[in-house]
Protein backbone atom coordinates (compact mmCIF):
# COMPACT_ATOMS: atom_id res chain seq x y z
CA UNK A 1 0.00 0.00 0.00
CA UNK A 2 1.26 3.38 -0.77
CA UNK A 3 0.27 6.10 1.06
CA UNK A 4 0.23 9.74 -0.40
CA UNK A 5 -0.39 13.30 1.83
CA UNK A 6 -0.73 16.24 0.21
CA UNK A 7 0.40 19.75 2.35
CA UNK A 8 -2.42 21.49 3.11
CA UNK A 9 -2.51 25.60 3.61
CA UNK A 10 -5.90 26.00 4.35
CA UNK A 11 -9.35 24.61 5.18
CA UNK A 12 -7.63 20.96 7.17
CA UNK A 13 -8.08 19.25 10.29
CA UNK A 14 -5.64 17.78 12.49
CA UNK A 15 -7.07 14.98 14.37
CA UNK A 16 -4.92 12.74 16.80
CA UNK A 17 -3.41 9.23 15.26
CA UNK A 18 -4.94 8.27 18.85
CA UNK A 19 -8.56 8.56 17.85
CA UNK A 20 -7.96 6.18 15.01
CA UNK A 21 -6.71 3.35 17.03
CA UNK A 22 -8.83 3.61 19.58
CA UNK A 23 -10.55 0.22 19.61
CA UNK A 24 -13.71 1.40 21.57
CA UNK A 25 -14.76 3.63 18.88
CA UNK A 26 -16.68 2.13 15.53
CA UNK A 27 -15.73 3.45 12.17
CA UNK A 28 -18.58 4.47 12.31
CA UNK A 29 -18.22 6.89 15.24
CA UNK A 30 -14.76 7.84 14.60
CA UNK A 31 -15.84 9.42 11.18
CA UNK A 32 -18.36 11.23 12.83
CA UNK A 33 -15.84 11.97 15.61
CA UNK A 34 -13.80 13.68 12.17
CA UNK A 35 -16.65 14.99 11.12
CA UNK A 36 -17.55 17.29 14.40
CA UNK A 37 -13.93 17.86 14.99
CA UNK A 38 -13.85 19.84 11.56
CA UNK A 39 -16.10 22.36 12.74
CA UNK A 40 -15.48 25.82 13.32
CA UNK A 41 -14.59 26.24 17.44
CA UNK A 42 -17.36 27.60 18.70
CA UNK A 43 -20.43 25.32 16.86
CA UNK A 44 -23.01 24.54 18.50
CA UNK A 45 -23.32 20.37 17.79
CA UNK A 46 -26.80 19.82 17.46
CA UNK A 47 -28.26 15.87 16.21
CA UNK A 48 -30.31 17.28 13.01
CA UNK A 49 -27.00 19.42 12.11
CA UNK A 50 -24.74 16.70 12.41
CA UNK A 51 -26.83 13.97 10.19
CA UNK A 52 -28.53 15.96 7.72
CA UNK A 53 -24.83 16.26 6.01
CA UNK A 54 -23.61 13.07 7.05
CA UNK A 55 -26.67 11.21 5.35
CA UNK A 56 -27.49 9.39 8.80
CA UNK A 57 -30.70 8.29 10.45
CA UNK A 58 -31.61 9.90 14.00
CA UNK A 59 -31.41 6.51 15.48
CA UNK A 60 -27.92 5.57 14.04
CA UNK A 61 -26.64 9.58 15.41
CA UNK A 62 -27.69 8.62 18.53
CA UNK A 63 -26.08 5.19 18.80
CA UNK A 64 -22.72 6.72 17.89
CA UNK A 65 -23.32 9.66 20.27
CA UNK A 66 -23.72 7.07 23.01
CA UNK A 67 -20.61 5.41 21.69
CA UNK A 68 -18.76 8.92 22.06
CA UNK A 69 -19.95 9.70 24.87
CA UNK A 70 -19.21 6.30 26.69
CA UNK A 71 -15.24 6.78 25.18
CA UNK A 72 -15.16 10.62 26.67
CA UNK A 73 -14.80 11.95 23.25
CA UNK A 74 -18.06 14.16 24.00
CA UNK A 75 -19.92 15.00 26.64
CA UNK A 76 -23.31 16.40 27.21
CA UNK A 77 -24.49 19.78 29.55
CA UNK A 78 -27.75 20.57 29.58
CA UNK A 79 -28.19 24.31 29.71
CA UNK A 80 -30.55 26.10 31.69
CA UNK A 81 -33.17 28.62 30.20
CA UNK A 82 -32.99 32.08 31.50
CA UNK A 83 -35.35 31.37 34.48
CA UNK A 84 -33.55 29.07 35.99
CA UNK A 85 -35.62 26.31 36.09
CA UNK A 86 -36.44 24.35 32.90
CA UNK A 87 -34.17 23.12 31.14
CA UNK A 88 -33.14 23.65 27.32
CA UNK A 89 -31.28 22.26 24.37
CA UNK A 90 -28.28 19.98 25.22
CA UNK A 91 -25.18 21.35 24.37
CA UNK A 92 -22.70 18.24 23.36
CA UNK A 93 -18.83 19.54 23.93
CA UNK A 94 -16.46 17.53 21.41
CA UNK A 95 -12.78 16.83 21.99
CA UNK A 96 -9.96 15.21 20.24
CA UNK A 97 -9.08 13.51 23.64
CA UNK A 98 -10.64 10.93 25.57
CA UNK A 99 -12.40 13.00 29.30
CA UNK A 100 -12.05 10.32 31.84
CA UNK A 101 -14.92 10.50 34.18
CA UNK A 102 -13.64 10.42 37.95
CA UNK A 103 -15.99 8.90 40.46
CA UNK A 104 -16.73 10.58 43.81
Amino acid sequence: MTIVRCEHKARFTIVPNAVFADSRLSVEAKGVLGYLLSSPHECHVRLDHVGRPLQVGRKKLQRIFRELIASGYVTREAQRMVDGHRLGEIDYIVGDVPVVAHSA
